[in-house]
């Protein structure tokens, strides 16, 4: 879900889940790249989300993404960001 934060400039990606036996085909990173593209024809600079931080944790996904610890912490999960080009 593509939501506005409470910047203009961006959005926040909440709750972006894919079930375990659907992972790794793909699935996860072209939803990202849809909304990655959706975000640029808005004109948006940046999207924020937030990740579980534990053993099934997909923080290594989005930093391979391109997305980077914002050193924020929201709602007891670590929270990522990539500025978009």
């Amino acid at each position: 879900i593509l939501e506005t934060n409470e910047s203009p400039d961006g959005f926040y990606i909440w709750r972006l889940m894919v079930s375990e036996e659907h992972q790794g085909k793909g699935h996860g990173r072209a939803a990202m790249i849809f909304a990655e593209q959706r975000c640029r024809a808005l004109n948006r600079a940046f999207i924020l989300l937030s990740v579980v931080d534990d053993d099934k944790s997909a923080i290594k996904f989005y930093e391979k993404l391109g997305y980077r610890r914002t050193g924020n912490i929201v709602d007891e999960e670590i929270e990522l960001k990539k500025t978009l080009t």
